[in-house]
């Protein structure tokens, strides 16, 4: 039976008198990979900061291993067992492998001896496939290198949840590619949970079980993978991208100015993930006239 993780209840947040998130509710049990596809960016660092670390809500609650931690009325100030693996690192550069893997263990013993880390940590790279002695520096490694540790360390250390994050924006397929193998691992030996944050549908299909999408600070859908369809993300983002383009632009107004003000006023909802190697080429269509932006 799978246990419960992450519980989010109709948490609305509000920032600076702007609402991030709306209403959410979203459930991740051990051994989920759940995707979450985010149209436009707004709410997406607010979800995170709350997952991570716990605010106080304006509506809901929060609960992690079904302690209730984020409220109306409280907030617990220890952050919760989860890591987050993006595209920055957050291994310590000045300690090599084996140092950043043992200097984490909250009730490990003042001192150990260097054979015995290194031992124990070649048995743990064994078991997921790593190839490290653990005397490397973190400067020394790859970035799909340094993923992977980050991951099996997130392991190691307790971690229930571990947010992996867009990394089709930073590594090339074949390296995603190693890191969903490396995922399935963790989660068959484990039973660790995952959320999967990427727009792209062919790196979600490919590893997640189940995938919600937001938009505006709302989940918009939460479905199984079987049910999800390239088709049906694509619907979603053109709806949105309508409300860009039905706007009318102030005729009063300059129209080189206005027009770029249009574009620049939703620069943040306007994403276009690209893979690390990939060229693509971008072009903007407004209903006003190419020319509107020439000078």
């Amino acid at each position: 039976m799978k246990n419960e993780v992450l519980t989010l209840k109709h948490v609305t947040l509000f920032e600076k008198g702007k609402r991030q998130l709306d209403d959410i509710s979203l459930r991740i049990c051990s051994g989920d990979i759940i995707g979450l596809v985010n149209i436009g960016y707004q709410g997406l660092s607010a979800l995170l900061d709350l997952i991570l670390y716990n605010r106080r809500l304006d509506v809901g609650s929060v609960f992690f291993m079904g302690k209730e931690v984020s409220s109306i009325d409280f907030c617990q100030r220890k952050p919760n067992k989860i890591t987050l693996v993006e595209s920055l690192s957050h291994l310590i550069f000045s300690m090599n492998i084996c140092d950043n893997f043992f200097f984490i263990k909250e009730h490990s013993p003042f001192f150990v001896q260097k054979k015995k880390q290194l031992s124990q940590l070649d048995e743990i790279f064994k078991e997921y496939g790593l190839t490290f002695t653990g005397t490397e520096y973190p400067s020394e490694l790859l970035t799909v290198e340094r993923c992977k540790l980050e991951l099996v360390k997130a392991c190691m250390s307790g971690s229930k949840l571990i947010i992996v994050k867009n990394p089709g924006a930073f590594l090339t397929p074949p390296e995603v590619k190693e890191i969903h193998a490396l995922m399935k691992k963790i989660t068959q030996q484990k039973k660790t949970a995952f959320l999967y944050l990427s727009n792209y549908f062919s790196d979600i299909s490919e590893i997640c079980n189940s995938v919600a999408v937001m938009r505006k600070g709302s989940i918009l859908l939460k479905k199984e993978m079987k049910f999800i369809t390239p088709q049906l993300l694509k619907n979603i983002q053109e709806n949105f991208v309508r409300s860009f383009e039905s706007l009318i632009l102030n005729e009063n107004a300059d129209k080189k100015n206005a027009a770029l003000t249009a574009l620049l006023s939703y620069r943040d909802i306007l994403q276009l993930p690209i893979h690390k190697g990939e060229c693509t080429e971008i072009s903007f269509c407004l209903r006003q006239p190419i020319n509107a932006l020439d000078s």
